[in-house]
């Protein structure tokens, strides 16, 4: 049994529809343990300290942003000197990667570091928190090693295994919440539970090297390191605009619980957090979906065969209607249950979490919506090369700096939906400018497109976030017409967009397909 399991993920490391069921299970399974740990690690920490503990993990984040969107560039450079006779070529760019790499990890640790004073205030304040001074040195530790794990997880990519890092990742995070846990349980200071996480960067790390020295032996090492000016400098320019988009990205995900925390304090943050946890999940289902569909879309986009390319629209129009779907009916699930899903979760909690104001839930759903909507224009226009790359870069940062403008608006005036707000806004705009390029670039109507992504979906969820104002889910009443009224939604919105039964058969049959190749194989 063993043996055929590991020849099946020999044979299919490259899968995009078994690295998608594998990624949706494993996210499922780790959002359902973090329903568990959440609670754990609440009643261990506080809510204060916990909250800190989010704020000083989207800051964290951040530091990633110090490998200067090498990651992404070198993704894109490598996977055309992959081919046979390419090695050395292949070898010697790689080579001054791992120096620039190096260099940005250590640097990006350094800075890191330095961010602590400004941060020695805030959460000096908080009793049992221990030495901010500690809790920024093994942060800053976790930034090198983000930089360098990013270097051998998009060089992973490149190869081609989709499928190895999934099960493995699971395990290690798991295990990684489980230190944190037992070290909250004893009291220890806030740099000492930080430190699994620490530890489970290196293992991915060290596990993603494995993977490429496996599957392509000749592009694996971590030797030599070269510095060469001409290659650095290309690479920097590709990453350039990689960089624009990551920054741009880290401020739509990761300043939020920040915000929260210096503008309503510490204790708001974890409320603010596991109230969108729910949404998160949808999130994830939902980008993983393009995340394992580009490579093949990409390809063919690339293809000079006219078939190619049209084959890359009708499945970039196909993968565009489904997310749209998604997204459409998880806003609404969460909508009509967010608030039963935050008392079941919390109840008996030590410290629990309350159901969110409705308007913070409405501006929730939203996010969602809109970001699930607009994830295969967002994807498609970074793959077409590097104008796309140059456009998108631009796109995302100027929307990036848009939602921090709006949500230290909102902090200033003490508006708390208008924080998820301002995201709901920018993140609109960002879908739009990008559902352009990819029409154009397509051929596409943009004005269709623009509606499947952003202009109805945004219209049924504030449609829907009306009417839970209107009609309760906690009576027997308000939940039929509350359920009936979002299923009617639903139904309208997948007929508008265009969707039929028969696109549903389609896919249903080509994962069955999928499943009674894996059987005829074994």
């Amino acid at each position: 049994m063993f043996s055929n399991l590991r020849q099946r993920l020999i044979r299919d490391r490259s899968s995009p529809r078994l690295a998608l069921l594998l990624q949706m299970a494993s996210r499922v399974a780790s959002s359902g343990m973090a329903f568990v740990w959440s609670r754990l690690l609440l009643g261990a920490m506080g809510k204060e300290i916990n909250g800190c503990f989010i704020e000083f993990l989207n800051l964290a984040s951040l530091g990633g942003l110090g490998d200067l969107g090498m990651g992404g560039a070198i993704n894109y450079r490598l996977v055309p000197l992959l081919g046979p006779g390419k090695e050395r070529e292949a070898g010697s760019f790689l080579a001054v990667a791992r120096g620039l790499f190096l260099v940005l990890g250590l640097g990006a640790a350094v800075t890191f570091f330095l961010l602590e004073p400004g941060f020695r205030h805030s959460f000096g304040t908080v009793t049992g928190l221990g030495s901010t001074a500690g809790l920024f040195a093994i942060g800053a530790v976790a930034v090198a090693v983000v930089i360098f794990q990013s270097y051998s997880a998009n060089v992973n990519y490149a190869c081609g295994n989709l499928v190895w890092p999934v099960l493995p990742a699971f395990w290690l995070a798991q295990m990684g919440l489980a230190g944190h846990w037992l070290l909250a349980r004893s009291g220890g200071p806030l740099w000492l539970q930080y430190t699994p996480y620490v530890g489970v960067a290196i293992a991915n790390w060290l596990l993603a090297q494995s993977f490429v020295r496996y599957s392509h032996p000749g592009v694996g090492g971590w030797w030599p390191l070269r510095f060469d000016p001409r290659v650095s400098f290309g690479l920097l320019e590709s990453s350039a605009w990689v960089c624009l988009c990551g920054l741009g990205n880290k401020i739509f995900v990761s300043t939020d619980a920040i915000l929260v925390g210096r503008g309503f304090g510490h204790d708001q943050v974890p409320g603010y957090t596991y109230n969108y946890k729910a949404c998160e999940l949808a999130l994830f289902v939902a980008t993983t979906t393009s995340y394992v569909a580009m490579p093949k879309i990409a390809r063919s986009l690339a293809s000079p065969d006219p078939a190619d390319r049209d084959r890359a629209r009708g499945e970039t129009r196909r993968l565009n209607q489904f997310q749209s779907l998604f997204g459409a009916f998880a806003a609404l699930a969460y909508l009509a249950g967010n608030g039963w899903f935050v008392q079941i979760w919390w109840w008996h909690a030590k410290e629990p979490i309350t159901e969110a104001p409705v308007l913070l839930q409405t501006a929730f759903a939203l996010n969602l919506v809109v970001t699930a909507g607009g994830d295969a224009t967002i994807q498609v226009t970074g793959r077409t090369g590097p104008p796309g790359l140059r456009y998108m870069g631009i796109a995302v940062a100027l929307m990036g700096m848009l939602n921090l403008g709006l949500s230290l608006l909102a902090v200033r005036y003490h508006f708390l939906a208008g924080i998820a707000l301002a995201t709901v806004l920018s993140q609109a705009g960002l879908s739009l400018l990008t559902a352009a390029y990819t029409c154009r670039h397509l051929r596409e109507s943009w004005g269709r497109w623009a509606a499947t992504a952003v202009l109805l979906p945004l219209a049924l969820v504030s449609l829907a976030g009306w009417l839970r104002t209107e009609w309760s889910p906690y009576t027997v009443p308000g939940a039929t017409l509350l359920t009936l009224g979002y299923a009617i939604l639903l139904g309208l919105f997948a007929v508008l967009i265009g969707l039929r039964p028969a696109d549903f058969r389609r896919e249903i049959g080509l994962v069955a397909d999928l499943w009674r190749r894996r059987e005829g194989k074994a």
